[in-house]
C-alpha cells in the first residue's frame, strides 16, 4: 500500500502543505520501506489545471491512500474515477499527519 501526503518540504517532518494542486512535494510512503519517495509537483507552476495535473501523478505513481487538504472540483473528478482514498489533511507536519491516518483520526473525504 502507497501513502502519499501533500507536504511544503522533503521529509518527514515537513509541514502539511495547505494546498493540493500547487504543493511543492508529495511525500509517497510504502509498507515495507517509511524512507518517502519524494515527488516534486511539477503541476504546480502551470497557469491552469495545477490540481487536475497534481492528481494525474498520484495516478501515476500507483497511490492507494492519499493524505491532503481537500482538492478543487476538477482534481476531486480526475481522482473519483479510481480506488484513491482521499483523507483530510489534519496536524502539522507529515509525520503528524501519517500517525493521526494510522489511529483512524482523519475524514475520508472519498
Amino acid at each position: 500500500m502507497k501513502i502519499c501526503v501533500c507536504a511544503d518540504g522533503k521529509t518527514i517532518q515537513s509541514p502539511i502543505s495547505p494546498v493540493f494542486g500547487r504543493c511543492p512535494y508529495f511525500l509517497i510512503f510504502n509498507d515495507v520501506d517509511q524512507t518517502p519517495q519524494v515527488i516534486d509537483n511539477s503541476a504546480r507552476d502551470g497557469a491552469h489545471g495545477a490540481g487536475s495535473g497534481a492528481a494525474q501523478l498520484i495516478i501515476n505513481h500507483d497511490v492507494d491512500i492519499l493524505i491532503c487538504n481537500p482538492p478543487g472540483p476538477k482534481a476531486m473528478q480526475i481522482l473519483a474515477d479510481t480506488d484513491v482514498q482521499i483523507n483530510h489533511a489534519q496536524g502539522k507536519s507529515v509525520e503528524e499527519a501519517l500517525h493521526l491516518y494510522q489511529q483512524g483520526k482523519l475524514q475520508i473525504l472519498k
